[in-house]
């Protein structure tokens, strides 16, 4: 009977977590329902999602769209890329200018969001030259602007003002549908740059704009969107009561601060505009109440690993080192590079699992290239006795649209490269700095552990712990002095760099890298050899193997096609269009 009773229990439960979209009223499943709950019930969004998709009925890239667009709003970023890019693939998508050229302005809104400099500057460049092709000034502004931030986040800053400056005011000019959407997100991110570079006066000017379109109804609410009003808003509060105190303006300020408050529950990932101003004022047990509230609500959604939490480490490692407290800055500072540590391992699995997946759609190409040829060839003799030219030309066709593919793929592939070298040199920056903090840290007088100090770390821990820490600092070494470009570097410098003996640096590299010693020196080798080759075109790969620390061509083939799925060569004429020696 227990038994029973524990398997009815059971299938209960599973019915209703599988039957929780078609449980859903037919009021509730529609695509305006999706927008409305976004961010007021993203639960019951999903749910509603899933209910679309089982019930077919909207065309698929109206639903792509639509979950995109869900997922960029809760920030789920790669889920987001993933439909969108559904949605660019679209033959209807494809078909219609209008429709294309808002697909490629979600794709770039995802790798913005993202910081993926390598995929944002390619579908910005592509929406530019699509909007001038079909004289569009609304999407030609777009690019711009997102071209202005590219600029000056490279320290353009002039040239990216300028842009940014000429894509506003083809903006504000312009008739488009979604202007006012547009202008919202265009002068939110000129608060920030001009915050960043202290020009107060013309902050305070931009946050009169941001608020005027942003507590009004412009008429562009396609979808309503529970409590967006105050999604909006809440940037300018928070921004106005930072830039407002630091011109000395401190009553207004703290008028401000009020008003952020009043909506910060509201979208509460976005907390984190209002601790500048909270840091300026020293008000440290604000920070921690708030982001404690906050680390507790991703704790419960099981979301440990983000960068949202990430954001949140910092500030509260931030707040008790200022204010003193040592001891739980430094086991803050530690889960901050756990985190860190594992948004990359997580990051690196996502891009190898989709190199391998290209590479093996590659393999797959080459052999039905190879059989394809072999069908030439044979049917080149049938050809010959029977004088069928005709075919000969339909063979040759079909080979070079083979060829096609696979240059098409192996140029998606190099694109993929590009980004996940891209990814890998942020990741090194914060190493570094991190690096450079723990230093610092204990350079500092440690105050004597409290009665109630936590039990010990079981010895196991520590070591690991240990050996995480001297790896950073021995890794940090070998990029910044370029120490792997020597190609006799190897394992008698990297023990007397790390201060220990060959067997515990084997052990730090195997914790610590998804290989042996010379899979961890040859990978970075690669990397730097993908930068030389994008900077000097015209360098043969026996020179770039040599600029790169390879001893040897065989070395540079094998050590690039396991690291990128690509030989040398292919990735070159992937990504320049021919090929080299």
């Amino acid at each position: 009977m227990e038994k029973h009773a524990f398997f009815l229990v059971l299938a209960l439960a599973l019915g209703i977590a599988a039957g929780r979209a078609a449980t859903l009223p037919d009021s509730l499943v529609s695509i305006d329902k999706v927008y409305e709950y976004t961010f007021s019930d993203p639960d019951r969004a999903e749910a509603i999602l899933d209910a679309l998709r089982d019930r077919q009925r909207h065309p698929d890239a109206e639903l792509d769209r639509t979950a995109g667009d869900f997922y960029f709003n809760t920030g789920s970023y790669y889920h987001a890329i993933d439909n969108y890019r559904r949605l660019l693939e679209n033959p209807a998508v494809l078909a219609d200018d209008t429709l294309h050229m808002e697909a490629l302005h979600r794709m770039i809104s995802c790798y913005d969001a993202l910081h993926q400099v390598g995929n944002l500057t390619r579908y910005v460049k592509q929406l530019l030259q699509k909007a001038r092709q079909c004289s569009n000034e609304a999407m030609q502004s777009v690019a711009l602007f997102n071209m202005g931030k590219i600029l000056y986040n490279q320290g353009l800053k002039d040239e990216g003002y300028r842009d940014m400056g000429q894509a506003v005011e083809l903006m504000e000019q312009s008739d488009y549908p979604y202007k006012y959407d547009n202008l919202r997100y265009n002068y939110n991110v000129l608060v920030l740059f001009l915050e960043e570079d202290k020009r107060y006066e013309e902050e305070l000017r931009m946050l009169d704009k941001l608020e005027s379109i942003a507590s009004a109804s412009t008429g562009e609410e396609r979808y309503a969107m529970q409590e967006m009003d105050k999604k909006e808003l809440k940037p300018v509060y928070a921004h106005r009561a930072t830039v407002l105190n630091r011109l000395g303006r401190t009553d207004e300020a703290e008028e401000a601060y009020h008003r952020f408050l009043e909506v910060a529950d509201v979208f509460s990932r976005d907390n984190y505009l209002i601790m500048p101003y909270l840091f300026d004022l020293g008000r440290y047990d604000d920070i921690i109440r708030m982001n404690r509230r906050r680390e507790q609500t991703y704790r419960e959604a099981g979301d440990t690993i983000s960068y949202h939490m990430r954001t949140i480490k910092r500030s509260l490692a931030h707040a008790y080192y200022a204010k003193g407290d040592w001891r739980t800055a430094a086991v803050l500072y530690a889960d901050l590079a756990s985190i860190t540590d594992s948004i990359k391992d997580r990051e690196q699995q996502s891009a190898a699992l989709e190199l391998a997946a290209v590479y093996d759609l590659n393999e797959k190409n080459r052999r039905i290239l190879e059989q394809e040829t072999t069908l030439k060839r044979r049917n080149l003799l049938i050809v010959g006795l029977t004088g069928g030219f005709l075919l000969v030309g339909v063979l040759l066709v079909v080979v070079w649209m083979s060829r096609r593919r696979i240059g098409e793929r192996n140029a998606a592939l190099a694109a993929r490269v590009d980004e996940l070298v891209h990814t890998e040199s942020l990741l090194q920056a914060e190493r570094s700095a991190r690096v450079e903090l723990e230093d610092r840290l204990a350079r500092l007088p440690q105050p004597p552990a409290p009665p109630s100090a936590s039990p010990t770390e079981p010895e196991a821990d520590v070591h690991q712990q240990e050996n995480r820490i001297l790896f950073q600092r021995m890794d940090a070494e070998v990029r910044e002095h370029k120490l792997y470009l020597d190609p006799d570097f190897g394992r008698d410098q990297l023990t007397r760099l790390a201060r220990v003996d060959k067997n515990r640096l084997a052990e730090i590299i195997r914790d610590n890298t998804a290989g042996n010693l010379s899979d961890y020196l040859n990978n970075i080798r690669v990397a730097h050899a993908i930068g030389v080759m994008r900077r000097h075109t015209r360098y043969t790969l026996h020179a770039v193997a040599g600029e790169s620390g390879f001893g040897n061509m065989t070395t540079f083939t094998n050590a690039f096609k396991r690291y990128t799925g690509l030989t040398p060569a292919q990735y070159r004429k992937a990504k320049l269009g021919k090929a080299d020696a």
